[in-house]
């Protein structure tokens, strides 16, 4: 049995139109895999020993991407630390099982963030940091 994983990205896009685009997406992605007879999930973690299964998600405002923009990426994560649990609850079912700080992977019941770091709740991508300005990594959802 293979069991390949793979990515799909949309965007960059205002909400509403990002998941408009979502649905989209994922409904061709079904009907395609239907005619290859492969198929498709979107559970957290398909299988447990798999690096993978992200689900991350990137995202900037215009102040973060202008100059200097670094400073309000951090005011960002200050703020999303501090819901952290409310979000996690929030993410869906099995993440759990997704985020047991391992395979790349954050800690559910921890929040941390950092450059580089995959192993974050939020990270902070490497030309980020040294641009000072762009976006930063959801891990979490």
């Amino acid at each position: 049995m293979v069991t390949p994983q793979e990515i799909f990205q949309i965007g960059p896009l205002r909400s509403v139109e990002m998941c408009c685009q979502l649905w989209i997406a994922r409904y061709m992605l079904i009907h395609i895999a239907e005619k290859y007879n492969v198929i498709i999930t979107f559970h957290p973690k398909p299988f447990k020993d798999m690096n993978g299964s992200g689900a991350h998600t990137n995202f900037s405002t215009k102040s973060m991407r202008e100059e200097n923009g670094i400073e309000h990426i951090y005011k960002a994560i200050d703020k999303l630390s501090k819901k952290h649990n409310e979000h996690i609850k929030d993410y869906g079912k099995y993440n759990e099982l997704r985020l047991i700080g391992t395979n790349e992977t954050a800690n559910i019941n921890e929040f941390k963030y950092g450059s580089c770091d995959r192993s974050s709740s939020i990270r902070i991508p490497i030309n980020v940091v040294k641009d000072k300005k762009g976006y930063l990594e959801d891990r979490r959802p």
